[in-house]
């Protein structure tokens, strides 16, 4: 994979990277210190990591944690965010019919059919879903938090 091709973001990372207690955090935290790659994600993304960081915190640390993610996403050099369109949920839509035996959550879907229309099949994800998604020409996704890679 070329350099500047970016990574997809799913949440699950995230959510660890801010949650200590989690038990992904230091391999979350490992993986976003070490990365050199372009990051891309969508605002889907960041509503369901701040929603999930607000969940599983103690309720004294939730807001704090927010906050500190918050900070962070408004780094634009930390993840870029892609713009999502009507046509983009149309094909989420799709997405999640043909994979509603999973089933494919919205942030998922509007993620993978990004890929298909961008040819980033890069992505860092807890969710082990993206083993079973397919994008354009059954390409295989290769999830790089699970795989190590």
């Amino acid at each position: 994979m070329p350099v500047n091709t970016p990574i997809l973001v799913d949440s699950g990372p995230l959510v660890a990277a801010f949650i200590p207690e989690d038990a992904y955090h230091l391999k979350s935290v490992e993986f976003f210190e070490s990365n050199d790659k372009p990051l891309i994600t969508c605002d889907f993304v960041i509503t369901e990591v701040s929603y999930f960081i607000a969940k599983f915190s103690k309720k004294e640390y939730a807001s704090k944690r927010q906050e500190r993610f918050l900070d962070l996403m408004s780094e634009s050099e930390f993840i870029t965010r892609f713009h999502v369109t009507n046509d983009d949920l149309l094909g989420a839509k799709e997405i999640m019919s043909k994979y509603s035996d999973l089933p494919a959550d919205l942030t998922d879907a509007i993620l993978v059919n990004h890929a298909m229309k961008n040819g980033t099949y890069d992505v860092i994800s807890i969710d082990k879903d993206f083993s079973v998604y397919r994008g354009a020409s059954k390409t295989p996704f290769n999830n790089l938090f699970i795989s190590g890679k």
